[in-house]
């Protein structure tokens, strides 16, 4: 399968939940563990941090791409959480065929 990169915040979203619902089918199918899931303090602390140590650090340093990275990786962990979330499968009696 071709690797696609998103050139949209909504797309990125998209595939994000996509492999959290494939996460929640495998934990249900076969016992995989789920992705933690952040709470409140957690977005809090990292939006912190990437404020008072990221930002600065890649401004000095001219990384400006970086200066995505926490915010994007959020963004998917939550995307990703949100897929696990509302993702489950049918009893069996309603997957079998016939």
């Amino acid at each position: 399968m071709p690797h696609r990169h998103r050139s949209r915040l909504n797309d990125l979203r998209q595939q994000w939940q996509r492999y959290g619902q494939s996460n929640r089918y495998l934990h249900d199918l076969h016992g995989v563990r789920l992705a933690p899931e952040l709470d409140a303090l957690d977005y809090l602390y990292r939006c912190g941090r990437w404020l008072a140590k990221e930002v600065p650090i890649a401004l000095v340093e001219r990384r400006w791409a970086e200066l995505l990275d926490t915010p994007l990786h959020l963004i998917c962990v939550q995307a990703r959480s949100q897929g696990q979330r509302r993702s489950h499968l049918r009893p069996q009696r309603d997957r079998s065929i016939g």
